[in-house]
């Protein structure tokens, strides 16, 4: 349904699904809406992936949506990397002067 360009409703409720039972194999998938306009649908994505045991190349493309211009995004992103355990990752926005900073600083204090 995904690969069809659903409406944005569909589409969110399907990486919703994918962020409940996806596999690892989801991850092109969850992957392509990280750049999505619509930016309910940058979160769920991001929100997807870091359920989907985030490989290396996932890692990095939400490294990159912590900066995104939507604050939800961004959360999503931070709160991925995570589920995922990369807190290396979050540290190192967390330290530095990106715009995602605040959003990597909370993550990580959920995750104490």
């Amino acid at each position: 349904v995904l690969e069809s360009s659903p409406d944005r409703e569909t589409a969110a409720a399907c990486l919703r699904i994918l962020e409940a039972m996806g596999t690892a194999g989801d991850a092109p998938t969850a992957r392509r809406y990280l750049d999505d306009p619509d930016f309910v649908l940058r979160a769920r994505a991001a929100a997807a992936l870091g359920a989907l045991e985030a490989g290396d190349g996932d890692v990095a493309a939400l490294d990159g949506a912590i900066d995104d211009e939507s604050p939800w995004v961004a959360l999503h992103a931070a709160q991925a990397l995570s589920k995922a355990g990369r807190h290396d990752v979050l540290r190192a926005a967390a330290a530095s002067l990106r715009p995602g900073a605040a959003a990597a600083r909370e993550a990580l204090a959920g995750a104490s």
